[in-house]
């Protein structure tokens, strides 16, 4: 191993090595070349794509934070406006009002910050020791004080920002309206406000609440939409490390068999080795394989050379490379080398060199995206290196493991058989389940818990502003429990729209959003399915919690009396 270090350190990793292979040859003559970035990069990959996730989420959510708050200030506004005029015909000014709100909200959060902190410390260390087990690194077990402190004063300005912007109404508000009991001079019914029916009375009551004062769910209706969104974005995700297609499509090899090559004898049982594979099943699919790195126009890549190039998967233009002269390279090392379909290049394997032709595009998780491939025909050229890796999908998977033992029993001082039988599932899902289901239980946790604030603090501002309303309908027979159910349908009714907002914004956006995050290792193009079933979860989801919660919350009408009208 020859360790060497720059000089110059305004020069790129990436380009520093480029140059010193380019002129020295130094690299084409080696196994490999690997920079610091390059090693920094790989270790973090798969902790910076989930944090990245998460950080979307916690956008989301601070997002949820901002519809919250102005809800409240406006709420809150609309309630008081008797004690505000009061405190107008004091002297007291719309910005000092507007400072007094935006106070309380601000030590709010600060007393939210803080059990935030005491909060992070258990949820790091569990969540920390999960990607222990893929980094390979020791977490410190602290929380990023710098970078903390960053996104705090980033929340608080917004938060104020926000508090001032609703704190506007306070103009509207005079002496002589807070007298007159806040009514307009002039009221009309609108013709949007939905009839009562007899035969549905809750419901057409819940829906004529609704249409009466949208405004009131307006905030209700995005956060449905915002947590379906992203339930809906994480049941994707969560599919695609399932499903066989999806994989194949994204250019994993997805086998039901492995045999990794521990001597050269093993090339010369390679007749043999399908023999006793096709004893148990019909192969359907052969991934047999050579992988070296070699410079691609001085660019140090890691190269797969395929017996049946045919099966090359991933194909996003063009065709594999069938012919000698042919590769395929990724959108990453196009984008890179300034490369397109078409063009030809010099591929650099110790002291031979050949010129290729780029016959297609394709996506690979091979060395995060950074990777080509062409045909064993073609790697013969530079190198007399064989296959050292035949990967096979069967017919029948529930003889994987049969087969594994077979091969291992007569050849296992010069292979390594591992199957993945039909109740296994991909080798992605094998190694990240653990980190995948982390990072649902956390999305969802926080979204339940989300739910329930959000749907508490809303319905008992809710409540104190239809508290007459509710006490006319005991005094015309109307029992609590009902006006609990009729209260918390319509509460449903709202985020069962908003679900499906969420759900249309999925469609437009999760897809573009996975394919920024999984490009991180080499995925441009997620094959994103949106299943009813995973969709009715997300919905159902979001909708069952504010419907539980809204119906908790509304536990308070028990304590409306009628004899309260006669106060009124």
């Amino acid at each position: 191993m020859l360790e060497i270090h720059k000089a110059d350190a305004s020069l790129s990793d990436a380009k520093f090595q480029r140059e010193l292979n380019l002129e020295t040859g130094i690299i084409d003559q080696s196994m490999g070349g690997l920079t610091k970035a390059q090693c920094v990069r790989y270790t973090g990959l798969y902790l910076d794509i989930m944090t990245d996730i998460l950080m979307v989420f916690v956008l989301l959510l601070f997002v949820i934070v901002l519809i919250v708050i102005g809800h409240n200030i406006s709420t809150e506004i609309e309630i008081g406006y008797v004690n505000l005029g009061i405190l107008k015909a004091q002297g007291f000014t719309d910005k000092k009002i507007a400072a007094l709100l935006m106070l309380q909200y601000v030590l709010a959060e600060l007393i939210g910050i803080v059990l935030g902190f005491v909060l992070s410390y258990p949820l790091e260390r569990s969540i920390s020791d999960i990607f222990m087990d893929i980094t390979a690194i020791l977490p410190s077990h602290a929380v990023a004080a710098a970078q903390s402190a960053l996104f705090l004063a980033l929340i608080l300005s917004a938060s104020l920002l926000l508090s001032w912007s609703s704190t506007r109404r306070l103009a509207k508000i005079s002496p002589v309206k807070a007298i007159s009991g806040g009514r307009e001079e002039i009221y009309f019914d609108s013709r949007f406000h939905a009839p009562v029916s007899k035969r549905a009375l809750s419901l057409s009551l819940a829906f004529r609440s609704f249409t009466s004062a949208k405004r009131r769910y307006v905030g209700i209706l995005f956060i449905s939409a915002l947590l379906t969104f992203f339930a809906l974005t994480v049941n994707i995700v969560g599919d695609i490390v399932k499903s066989r297609s999806a994989l194949e499509m994204m250019g994993m090899e997805y086998t039901d068999l492995d045999i990794h090559f521990m001597d050269r004898e093993a090339r010369e049982h390679v007749q043999d080795f399908e023999e006793i594979i096709e004893s148990y099943s019909e192969i359907t699919k052969k991934y047999y394989m050579c992988s070296a790195y070699l410079s691609l126009n001085g660019e140090n890549l890691q190269c797969s050379g395929y017996q049946y190039p045919e099966y090359i998967s991933g194909m996003l233009k063009g065709r594999q490379p069938l012919y000698d002269n042919e590769i395929v390279i990724t959108e990453m090392v196009a984008d890179t080398l300034e490369l397109s379909m078409g063009d030809e290049v010099v591929v650099t394997f110790e002291d031979r060199q050949a010129t290729y032709l780029i016959s297609g595009i394709y996506q690979s998780t091979h060395d995060a995206g950074m990777c080509f491939a062409m045909s064993q025909e073609g790697t013969k050229r530079l190198s007399t290196v064989s296959i050292s890796f035949m990967g096979v999908a069967l017919a029948d998977t529930s003889q994987s493991k049969r087969i594994a033992q077979e091969l291992t029993e007569k050849y296992g001082d010069i292979i390594e058989a591992e199957s993945y039988d039909s109740s296994a599932t991909s080798y992605l899902d094998e190694m990240f389940d653990d980190s995948i289901l982390a990072m649902q239980a956390v999305i969802y946790s926080f979204s339940t818990i989300f739910a329930l604030i959000t749907v508490i603090m809303v319905c008992s501002k809710a409540f104190i502003q239809e508290r007459r309303d509710i006490g006319i309908y005991k005094a015309i027979g109307f029992r609590s429990g009902k006006l609990r159910r009729q209260f918390s349908l319509r509460y449903f009714i709202v985020s069962l729209i908003g679900g499906a907002v969420g759900v249309v914004l999925s469609m437009l956006l999760s897809v573009k959003a996975l394919n920024m995050i999984f490009s991180l290792f080499g995925i441009t193009h997620v094959a994103a399915r949106f299943s009813a079933g995973s969709i009715a979860v997300a919905i159902l989801f979001v909708s069952g919690c504010v419907l539980i919660f809204s119906f908790a919350a509304s536990r308070k009408v028990k304590k409306v009396d009628v004899r309260e009208l006669i106060t009124e």
